[in-house]
């Protein structure tokens, strides 16, 4: 997902962008994380997004078949570098405190 990169290069740098942005989330939260509050405005047909220390999963919905009841999605996998890293678990450690958001 090429929007990421966008972010920025280093944990701080993607920290501003995200401040800019307006993507708070919760500590500890991996479907409310600012960066996953980033990918809900990006990609608004989500249906389950989890930020890890070295991934994010997300399940894009691909709408309902005409037979049955359930909504089909298709998942998406992204590896995280270093700075993602590191700016994740700068998050959860409270060291961005304009992107916290209390539940």
């Amino acid at each position: 997902m090429k929007e990421l990169l966008d972010l920025g290069e280093t944990p701080d740098e993607i920290a501003t962008n995200l401040i800019r942005l307006e993507c708070n989330g919760v500590i500890g939260k991996p479907d409310s994380c600012p960066l996953a509050q980033y990918i809900k405005k990006k990609i608004t047909n989500t249906s389950f997004i989890s930020v890890g220390k070295g991934r994010i999963i997300i399940h894009i919905s691909c709408g309902n078949s005409a037979e049955s009841q359930y909504t089909y999605y298709h998942r998406v996998e992204i590896g995280l570098n270093e700075a993602f890293k590191d700016f994740i678990n700068n998050f959860d450690s409270g060291l961005y405190p304009k992107l916290i958001r209390n539940l």
